[in-house]
């Protein structure tokens, strides 16, 4: 949908998004931008948030310059039991480590590992555990002993 209206033309070229969009709609209007061969780094305004939890109205009006192609701001922030783990070089084989410990992560591309313990199910111990055993895979290096392939679970 971001491709049919981001049509960047003259010095109306950038997209207005802020900071708390879930990260692969981050990634997905830098590749938007990408496909038109344009810089995500140049052409991809983000507001920023004070507290990571709102956003100043007033930043949004004030960054509606005539450079806008299109904005992407959602109805509703993004919150949920989701944790996004990033990892520039290794997060599918961390992924893929997890799995062999019986822990299903949900992989988003390019660096993302998402886990979601959830409270109505998950006890603290379990949620520790979890954290423990990626500390494991991460210390003793296990996700060496995968390919960078990805799976069609992760």
């Amino acid at each position: 949908m971001i491709s049919t209206f981001y049509n960047p033309q003259d010095n109306r070229t950038k997209i207005l998004a802020d900071e708390l969009n879930f990260p692969s709609d981050i990634y997905a209007l830098k590749g938007q931008i990408l496909m038109k061969g344009l810089d995500p780094d140049k052409e991809l305004i983000l507001i920023k948030s004070d507290n990571g939890r709102y956003l100043d109205e007033n930043k949004i009006v004030e960054s509606m310059t005539d450079e806008i192609a299109l904005i992407f701001l959602p109805s509703v922030l993004f919150r949920s039991g989701h944790i996004s783990i990033e990892h520039d070089k290794e997060a599918v084989r961390i992924g893929k480590a997890m799995l062999d410990n019986g822990i299903i992560p949900d992989f988003r591309p390019p660096n993302i590992i998402r886990i979601a313990p959830i409270p109505l199910y998950n006890t603290y111990h379990e949620v520790w555990g979890v954290v423990q055993t990626l500390k494991k895979i991460i210390d003793l290096k296990e996700y060496k002993n995968h390919s960078k392939g990805r799976k069609i679970v992760s």
